[in-house]
């Protein structure tokens, strides 16, 4: 072992006096001892200095930078005639290394660049994560909890939540503001730079006419994406954003294929249409049947509409018309069929709006087996298209047909932002306890009945549904209630009062919330906070639609427990500005595995900690 390593005097190098520092460092003596042979004979040898010059020091400095060691406990300079001896500050245990001081300062200035550029660049890094604190995204009743537009956050990063402690009593009163950024494209009205008309792609002159007559004069993006596709006669699994105008963009090519295939006049018996709607509510049915109708209008197309009810009489009794185009829920059009009522061995095109509900485990067996009837394999006789059409894309749609129709012949059309929270409205949530609600509920309903804006309030519950009819009722506040215990034509005629403008405020249960097209509705209230996201997609999606005018808002009230865990996803959604999760997921699935099969959701369960 080397105890000690000292250079005395000087070094001379190519005739020359070199000044050396010796550093008093015992953090890196190990190293040292463990070349402590080669350095021994290297001190010992004559030529040390010039030897020491052109290795050692130069793996003194590696050492020395690999360690961490940008600065030395003690520094002193040894000029040529002063030998390392007479230092008197150096200790017994102290070990002296020298080296060339313009390696030592070359190290220290490569140090010092290396730390500024360093500490530079995340400065930089930390203002661009900050974003533009001018334009808040989500705002909030803390400001520590403030998103701004650009803010980001670092891999691995903990995202801060406004929502993540409201599972707490004491977090009542707080709340959060999603604020509108941007319009989604899927609203816009081309994809290129020349503005796309309906002409363009390739719409017959008349139904154009129809179009402007109805007040659309350019394609939406989901028009233009998917027309084209479904004139190619393809099987199409269409998804876009709610509102953006997903009826025309399969209604308007299908009625081009209808008038094409009744040129050929092929022989057709009554009740036998070429096209059928399968859609999930009756609401949903009428909505449908009235854009086809106004579309078709004057062109020779039988659009017909199978209402609920009376089946008796219409089996026994059958109508014997010539239907273009069929629409119906799934559970009358399959009875009918059974029934020998009406044929299907013309239909060219199926349709299924909102497909995402009806292959759900709620309606998939009686959709399968109806589906089963056609014929869907390309390069076989009287081939059916098949387009299916939904806002939200389940990853068990695809599974669920893939026995009726061949993975390779689905072309897959979607635009951006789908499972995204709507970006052009702005959404408020409101944490209160239960007993907040009702209070809440009518000073926010009062402001509405002034400025004349139609609302919408959604609740989990037919119960709820009445009961806040009935509270409203009491406070001479008029309003409608909508939920699936009200008879089908009943809740007709009172869908009807809406969407007419003879009553502003309807309270409805998510059988209001699939497709109906409420153009009218400016202010979406979740009085009960969904508990699925892509049942929050949808509610939101009943206002803020292409057509709409004026200022359009969502309000939600946050009360339950489960509600706090779907109020986080979405929060979390737009803060990472991802895609909401779990909105491919199966509803009735979920729920059976959430309660049991028949287990009853109740308050008890749901409610807000306890915990002081």
């Amino acid at each position: 072992m080397v105890s000690k390593i000292v250079f005395t005097k000087y070094l001379t190098l190519h005739n020359s006096h070199f000044p050396v520092c010796t550093f008093h460092c015992s953090s890196i003596w190990d190293s040292i001892n463990r070349s402590s042979t080669s350095y021994n004979s290297l001190c010992n040898r004559r030529d040390a200095a010039s030897a020491l010059s052109s290795s050692f020091c130069g793996s003194i400095l590696v050492d020395l930078s690999r360690r961490g060691l940008h600065s030395v406990p003690q520094l002193v300079y040894k000029g040529p005639e002063e030998n390392v001896a007479e230092d008197p500050t150096p200790r017994a245990d102290d070990h002296v290394i020298t080296v060339p001081v313009h390696l030592k300062n070359r190290l220290e200035r490569k140090m010092i660049k290396e730390s500024t550029r360093g500490h530079q660049r995340m400065k930089i890094v930390e203002k661009s994560r900050a974003g533009n604190s001018s334009k808040a995204i989500i705002n909030c009743k803390l400001p520590i909890f403030n998103y701004y537009l650009g803010q980001s956050y670092a891999r691995g990063e903990e995202i801060p939540l406004a929502s993540k402690n409201w599972h707490h009593r004491k977090a009542a009163g707080d709340w959060f503001r999603i604020k509108p950024v941007v319009k989604p494209a899927a609203f816009g009205f081309s994809t290129t730079v020349k503005d796309t008309t309906f002409e363009d792609l390739g719409i017959k002159a008349e139904i154009v006419t129809r179009l402007h007559d109805n007040k659309a004069l350019k394609p939406t993006l989901v028009q233009e994406l998917a027309i084209p596709q479904i004139m190619k006669g393809s099987h199409n699994l269409i998804t876009a954003e709610t509102g953006c105008g997903k009826t025309l963009a399969y209604m308007i090519p299908l009625i081009q294929q209808i008038l094409v295939e009744k040129k050929r006049r092929l022989r057709r018996g009554a009740n036998q249409p070429l096209a059928i709607i399968l859609v999930p509510s009756h609401e949903l049915a009428s909505q449908i049947f009235y854009v086809a109708t106004k579309l078709s209008y004057g062109l020779g197309v039988n659009v017909k509409l199978l209402q609920h009810g009376n089946l008796g009489s219409k089996i026994a009794t059958p109508a014997s018309d010539v239907i273009d185009l069929l629409i119906s829920t799934i559970h009358v059009v399959s009875t009918l069929k059974s029934a020998g009522v009406y044929g299907i061995n013309k239909v060219h095109h199926v349709v299924l709006d909102e497909a995402d509900t009806l292959l759900d485990d709620s309606f998939s067996p009686d959709v399968i087996n109806f589906l089963r009837s056609f014929n869907f394999y390309p390069g076989q006789h009287h081939v059916t298209q098949l387009s299916l059409v939904s806002a939200t894309l389940p990853k068990t749609v695809e599974s669920t047909v893939a026995e009726l129709v061949p993975e390779e012949s689905m072309n897959r059309i979607s635009t951006p932002n789908i499972h995204c929270v709507m970006s052009h409205v702005p959404q408020n949530f409101l944490r209160l306890r239960k007993s907040q609600k009702p209070e809440k509920l009518l000073e926010i309903v009062k402001i509405d009945l002034e400025t004349e804006n139609p609302l919408i309030i959604f609740c989990n519950t037919t119960k709820t549904c009445d009961w806040l009819r009935i509270m409203l009722t009491d406070n001479n506040i008029p309003c409608i209630a909508v939920h699936g215990e009200t008879r089908p034509m009943h809740r007709k005629g009172l869908m009807d009062k809406y969407q007419n403008g003879n009553v502003n405020i309807m309270i409805c249960t998510d059988l209001g919330s699939r497709g109906i097209n409420t153009i009218r509705t400016r202010h979406v209230l979740n009085y009960d906070f969904p508990m699925f996201t892509a049942d929050y997609i949808h509610r939101c999606g009943r206002t803020g639609r292409v057509g709409s005018t004026g200022k359009c808002k969502v309000t939600n009230f946050i009360a339950r427990r489960f509600e706090f865990q779907v109020v986080q996803e979405i929060e979390r959604s737009v803060r990472q500005d991802v895609s909401l999760s779990k909105v491919d997921a199966n509803i009735k699935r979920l729920l059976n595995a959430r309660y049991g099969m028949h287990k009853p959701i109740t308050g008890n369960d749901d409610d807000e900690d306890d915990d002081e």
